[in-house]
């Protein structure tokens, strides 16, 4: 049993209820390196789950972790997403409450490397999820987040 829930809400299996869902990205920097486990997320966000396909070319069932960087006007970062023993996926939304994948930006997979493009004339915030492709795809990682290049 499942039903919709309203913008800002997610369906909890064990209660059988829409529970308030908040972002849960850690704030990243330009020009850094990150490092962790996949293991340690949550398997919430899959960018193909809007029924459309995905940025990836693929599902992004596996356990993920959020990260959210802020790319300054008409710039553009690369991103390099290095895993160790899994299938990992990358994609970049606008939205971290996007767990379904409808306003991906750009996304990777295989290699998981990208470049987010910022043409607006402000400072966007993006939400980068590092993903895996099925449910037992997590992991260790690095992730390299190069510096803001002009447009």
């Amino acid at each position: 049993y499942s039903c919709g829930c309203n913008a800002g809400y997610i369906w909890n299996d064990a209660t059988h209820s829409c529970d308030l869902f908040t972002c849960s990205a850690t704030a990243a920097t330009l020009s850094s390196t990150v490092t962790g486990d996949t293991c340690t997320g949550t398997r919430l966000y899959d960018a193909s789950a809007h029924g459309g396909v995905s940025c990836t070319g693929y599902g992004t069932w596996g356990n993920e972790l959020l990260y959210s960087l802020s790319v300054p006007a008409n710039s553009q970062v690369d991103l390099d997403y290095a895993s160790t023993g899994y299938d990992a996926s990358l994609w970049v939304t606008t939205d971290c409450l996007d767990v379904t994948g409808v306003s991906c930006a750009v996304g990777a997979d295989d290699p998981e490397s990208l470049t987010i493009e910022n043409s607006t004339a402000a400072a966007v915030t993006y939400t980068i999820v590092l993903d895996g492709f099925d449910t037992i795809d997590c992991g260790s990682f690095t992730l390299t987040i190069g510096a803001a290049v002009p447009l």
